[in-house]
């Protein structure tokens, strides 16, 4: 009977966490090179990452030596910084087959 109480309160939360929650951000776009060139020049920040959003592409660009990075998302001539910081770590590759 315990477990099936606690199953009943649980039940809610489980199911709002499936559907997910929207949010509304703030982000700062500027020019698509301009922004790459500063990340660069700047803040010595180079891409590590690049993927595919439908017509999107995503960036992450890292400096090793102060532990920076920044996620951009691109669209043509428009790059927006979605989000940035210090400190990062490369996880080491596992081994096949293990997350």
């Amino acid at each position: 009977m315990k477990k099936f109480l606690v199953a009943l309160l649980i039940a809610p939360v489980m199911a709002w966490a499936q559907e997910g929650v929207e949010v509304t951000k703030k982000v700062k776009c500027f020019h698509s090179g301009e922004l790459l060139e500063a990340l660069v020049k700047q803040y010595n920040e180079h891409p590590l990452w690049m993927g595919k959003e439908g017509e999107n592409q995503v960036a992450l660009t890292i400096n090793p030596q102060t532990n920076a990075w920044t996620l951009v998302q691109l669209n043509g001539k428009v790059a927006c910084v979605l989000a940035m910081g210090e400190g990062f770590s490369l996880p080491k590759p596992s081994k096949k087959g293990t997350v």
